[in-house]
């Protein structure tokens, strides 16, 4: 029995009733081959069928199992098939099957089950990770969130004892996509290459339709150009002084070298990609002309997801109102400025300043016929005197670590969560080294892992302007 089991299925288990009827006529053309389908002993019916198979890794046989997620404890739907938290135990037929302990994350989520047999008398413990971060009908939006899943999954080898587990809805696309990144990148690690075509065509006569051929590419090429970029909270000080060392004055240090591989890679994409609009776009849910207003704003990805952060400039003396139109529109409650006051084009200094101010208002929109006030609370970091970094950076870290406390933030349900809103005097050089701060800050106090290269690349893909040197001017 397998003791390990990868879902790739996002939060909602069920799909719609629309596209149920096509799942199922698609789910009913995908049948295990009889020379590697798993046999079940058999049950009450006498049948021993489950739609699941066998399938090869690197070097080595029967090294997962490809199932679609309906049939696991033979129940007939793509439905949740382990207990929840607030109830602990679950009993599908003869098995018992108890939680003992969830932890969330931003893309996966990692339970451990004990799995009863109640005819036999046994039990196994079983770890599942559910990967979140894979929608129905697409991709996940960076293919190195496939290659941290793996490390992830790899993180409890020590654990393994017989197949992974591996399913997705139907038991093919994003399960072939796995497995098939999976096996390339120990082929990778031990022989220095690997054969995708070769290895997706043996998956596909051991399963068919296996496989997210594109993707599976995209992935691999994401780990040969960049490799592995996260660096445990434990060894920080040792990495850091690695990637800062020079072998001569002619030659950059390897953390020179992260950074122009970044400005490489962002200058390729933003070549090949149209001016968008998305990022600017603020229309509301009031019904009126002020929705279609342009305002110097872009959304920047959280660590908990999408769209958590607002980066916008700082407001002139005719775009005040367009600024706090957008604080209305978007329900905001949490503003962060990095600037000093200005006031007739003059920086306004009352004696000694205080490493930041708070400032609590309440805002109404007088053309709204509901005319309600919310409160809008404003962190002004006030040691960021000159241009390049703070005073003290460690101080504007504090200010982060005391605003993370006092915000409740839902991380079972993130599209729940109102952004933030971050600005200086051009919306992307202090702003941007302040959200790299603030994902970096979650992930280090989440997963005691750091990944400044991944989190700076995005950034950069998020909004121009952020971030354009290793050493601040």
């Amino acid at each position: 029995m397998a003791s390990f089991t990868v879902m790739l299925y996002p939060r909602r288990l069920i799909p719609s009733v629309s596209f149920y009827v096509l799942y199922i006529k698609y789910v009913l053309c995908i049948l295990p081959d009889d020379h590697n389908r798993v046999q079940m002993s058999s049950s009450a019916d006498g049948s021993d069928y489950i739609n699941a198979s066998f399938i090869d890794g690197y070097k080595e046989a029967k090294k997962y199992i490809a199932a679609q997620g309906k049939d696991f404890y033979r129940i007939n739907k793509c439905a949740q098939y382990w207990p929840s938290q607030e109830r602990d135990t679950e009993i599908f037929e003869e098995f018992i099957v108890k939680i003992n302990g969830e932890d969330h994350f931003p893309d996966y989520i990692i339970r451990r089950l004990c799995v009863t047999n109640r005819e036999k008398s046994t039990e196994r413990d079983v770890t599942h990770i559910q990967f979140t971060s894979w929608p129905d009908h697409g991709v996940p939006g960076e293919p190195h969130l496939l290659l941290k899943l793996r490390r992830c999954v790899n993180s409890f080898k020590n654990l393994f004892s017989g197949p992974i587990i591996v399913h997705c809805s139907a038991g093919v696309g994003r399960t072939g996509t796995y497995i098939g990144i999976d096996a390339m990148m120990e082929g990778l690690e031990a022989e220095g290459r690997m054969d995708i075509y070769g290895y997706v065509a043996q998956l596909r006569r051991q399963r068919c339709l296996m496989a997210q051929y594109i993707l599976i590419h995209q992935a691999l090429i994401e780990h040969t150009q960049f490799g592995d970029t996260e660096i445990p909270l434990s060894e920080m000080h040792c990495t850091l002084t690695t990637l800062r060392q020079r072998d001569s004055d002619s030659e950059p240090t390897l953390l020179e070298t992260e950074f122009q591989v970044i400005t490489i890679k962002c200058e390729e994409e933003n070549s090949h990609e149209s001016e968008q609009d998305e990022d600017e776009d603020y229309s509301t849910d009031e019904d009126d002309d002020e929705s279609t207003r342009y305002i110097n704003a872009s959304y920047i990805d959280g660590y908990w997801g999408p769209r958590c952060i607002i980066a916008t400039q700082g407001p002139l003396p005719d775009t005040r109102a367009d600024f706090w139109l957008m604080i209305f529109q978007k329900k905001i409650k949490t503003i962060f400025m990095l600037t000093e006051c200005m006031e007739e084009g003059k920086v306004c200094k009352n004696g000694e300043l205080p490493t930041y101010q708070i400032r609590c208002v309440e805002l109404r929109h007088l053309k709204v016929a509901k005319k309600e006030n919310r409160k809008v609370y404003q962190y002004q970091f006030q040691q960021w005197t000159e241009k390049n970094l703070p005073q003290n950076p460690k101080d504007l870290i504090d200010m982060m670590r005391t605003v993370k406390k006092k915000t409740e933030y839902d991380t079972i349900r993130p599209e729940r969560n109102v952004p933030i809103v971050v600005h200086c005097n051009d919306g992307s050089t202090r702003t941007g080294l302040f959200c790299a701060l603030w994902n970096i800050l979650d992930s280090a106090e989440t997963e005691k892992v750091v990944d400044m290269f991944q989190v700076v690349k995005t950034l950069r893909k998020e909004r121009q302007g952020v971030i354009l040197s290793l050493v601040s001017q």
